[in-house]
């Protein structure tokens, strides 16, 4: 958690974009996976948050503002990093892999409470090209450029 406290507050004030990766950190992390998306990200200007840096503890409790009644544990954690980041970054990033049906339903859980932050779903499967989800993210991107634009924070 540090290290993404000390990145956020690194970014306050900077050209740069805090976007907060929800995802498995198998997934996040991955090095065929994750990694070139988050890599792809910072060229942008992003400054990448993972939600599993957040205390575990914290998270679980956090979740509880979001729904009472998710099952799994770990998608608790990612829920409450949601809660507990939604006013700290600029957009949220949702990152699963096909076909994991319980993150589909925890992100349809925390797109329906993001009111006002923009978020992106990226599923991730073997037929999905580089290049879709490249365009994809410079898209994000742009639409966070533009919206700083046109509402930048005092």
């Amino acid at each position: 958690m540090a290290g993404q406290k000390e990145k956020i507050e690194k970014t306050n004030g900077a050209e740069m974009f805090r976007i907060l990766m929800i995802s498995h950190p198998y997934t996040a992390r991955d090095n065929f996976l994750g990694k070139p998306i988050t890599n792809f990200l910072e060229k942008l200007g992003a400054a990448v948050i993972y939600s599993d840096s957040l205390d575990h503890r914290v998270a679980r409790g956090l979740s509880q503002r979001i729904s009472k009644s998710l099952y799994w544990t770990f998608h608790k954690e990612l829920v409450g990093a949601v809660e507990f980041y939604r006013n700290l970054v600029d957009g949220i990033v949702f990152l699963s892999t096909f076909p994991c049906g319980p993150d589909s339903l925890m992100t349809q859980l925390c797109q329906g409470r993001l009111e006002g932050v923009p978020n992106i779903t990226i599923t991730l499967d073997e037929l999905e090209g580089e290049a879709g989800i490249r365009t994809r993210l410079e898209s994000f991107i742009d639409m966070l450029r533009a919206r700083k634009t046109l509402n930048p924070k005092p």
